[in-house]
């Protein structure tokens, strides 16, 4: 027991880090501050706010993803890949096409405010989304 305490009371002294020196009990940890009156920000700080005027990005169920997500596994099965390739292959697909999904909905609902008729939407909407992706780019 003598040498476990002896440990014990070297290590709390020799603590490298401020987090190890708090996990022994030898710092107090700082009190959060805040400017007076704002709330304390919780999660991302670098995150930039929505434009009003941008249209949330649609929610799909978790059906469409899976059904999404299966068709991406899909392919790089038919492709043969594995590791590293492979997990990057599927992130792009996935969020591509996601994405797409995202810039046709917002197409659609464009065309429905602009009273398009259901016969000229398809091509509306594919020259709209083809308009929208090459803007991101």
């Amino acid at each position: 027991m003598n040498r476990l305490t002896a440990i014990f009371v070297l290590s709390a002294l020799f603590a490298s880090t401020p987090i190890q020196a708090m996990a022994m009990g030898k710092v107090p940890p700082a009190p959060a501050t805040t400017p007076a009156g704002a709330p304390e920000r919780r999660g991302p700080t670098n995150v930039e706010p929505r434009a009003p005027h941008e249209p949330a990005a649609p929610h799909f169920s978790k059906f469409e993803a899976r059904r999404i997500r299966h068709a991406c596994v899909g392919h790089a099965n038919e492709r043969a890949l594995r590791g590293a390739d492979r997990s990057a292959y599927l992130s792009r697909c996935y969020f591509g096409r996601v994405s797409h999904r995202g810039l046709r909905h917002a197409c659609q609902k464009e065309a429905l405010a602009k009273g398009i008729d259901k016969a000229a939407q398809r091509e509306f909407v594919r020259e709209c989304v083809k308009e929208r992706s090459h803007e991101k780019e």
